[in-house]
């Protein structure tokens, strides 16, 4: 998850929940040592203040730079000088700024699920939302069948074996085959490649691809297993 001036807003309105603080503080070290030029609203849920991971570094970068603002939002706990609740439309409403802001995600799988209901009532623009990638996986299989995997890449054909129980961009990259790939969940389709034939499965709530690559048939190989023998173009 990192900022790109061509796609955010100059001003990131991050969300983190627990353990995904991590990338918010890279993202604030950059911005305080000029390698990055945009602004953070960082709203960190924890369930209390013992929780909050890097406080003190947080504050102390909040306090040095007016580029960076932290707020801490305890959801199991009513202590001074702290957010109540979760963070969702109403405290991001509160503390963003007035015009276009980008909204980072960063958290466990509950928190996407709360703000897939609260996001919506904030009327963004979806290209102003990301989430860093979370995936299910599949549920591996006692015995996983072996398929192959017919790959056209510029003109050459190669085929390749692969499991069930590894997603497609893994059978390329294990058998040395490189594909444009960023975030290895299918959010950001850098993957993209048409399936010729065969079958794939794709867990539930990680299929991000657009309408059109429904309708002709592209997918994003880095979330999806084999279930038949395939034939993919890489694009």
């Amino acid at each position: 998850m990192t900022y790109n001036p061509l796609r955010d807003a100059k001003t990131i309105v991050a969300i983190a929940g627990g353990s995904g603080i991590t990338p918010f503080l890279s993202l604030a070290r950059a911005i305080d040592n000029g390698d990055e030029d945009c602004s953070l609203t960082l709203l960190y849920g924890c369930r209390n203040s013992n929780e909050i991971l890097f406080k003190a570094e947080l504050d102390s970068l909040a306090e040095k730079n007016e580029k960076i603002n932290v707020i801490y939002v305890l959801s199991h706990s009513d202590e001074e000088g702290y957010e109540k609740g979760f963070v969702g439309a109403d405290i991001i409403r509160k503390y963003a700024p007035e015009g276009r802001y980008s909204i980072f995600v960063c958290g466990p799988g509950g928190l996407y699920k709360f703000l897939e209901t609260e996001l919506p009532k904030l009327e963004l623009e979806r290209k102003y939302i990301r989430f860093e990638v979370f995936s299910s996986g599949k549920k591996a299989e006692e015995e996983p069948k072996e398929y192959s995997i017919t790959v056209i890449n510029r003109g050459n054909q190669t085929v390749i074996k692969a499991s069930s129980n590894e997603t497609v961009l893994c059978a390329f990259e294990r058998a040395g085959i490189v594909v444009p790939a960023r975030c290895h969940t299918g959010e950001c389709g850098f993957c993209r490649s048409k399936l010729v034939s065969g079958k794939v499965y794709i867990p539930e709530g990680e299929d991000k691809r657009r309408i059109a690559d429904l309708q002709f048939n592209f997918i994003h190989p880095c979330c999806c297993f084999p279930e038949s023998d395939l034939v993919v173009r890489i694009n």
